[in-house]
């Protein structure tokens, strides 16, 4: 239906799987927070793409990463670990 928006945001969605997967400071990849987004929201619209540029957003050791993001708590270990 065009024009419909979905419930959560990329960042929200994102950001809650972060919170999930690096509970007690557990490091988990790109491909791990796409698995839980897509296992517990399966009518996501957005691609793992969008999920996969949004953890490189928030990490706050990324220099590339815009400094405008509403909160920047990942830290990027080593190719697609945070």
């Amino acid at each position: 239906m065009p024009g419909r928006r979905y419930h959560k945001s990329v960042y929200e969605l994102v950001r809650e799987a972060a919170l999930s997967l690096g509970s007690g400071g557990r490091v988990f990849s790109d491909a791990d927070v796409v698995r839980y987004i897509r296992g517990k929201y399966p009518d996501c619209p957005y691609s793992n793409a969008s999920f996969k540029m949004h953890l490189l957003g928030l990490s706050i050791n990324n220099r590339y990463a815009p400094t405008c993001w509403p909160s920047r708590s990942l830290f990027y270990v080593i190719s697609n670990y945070f």
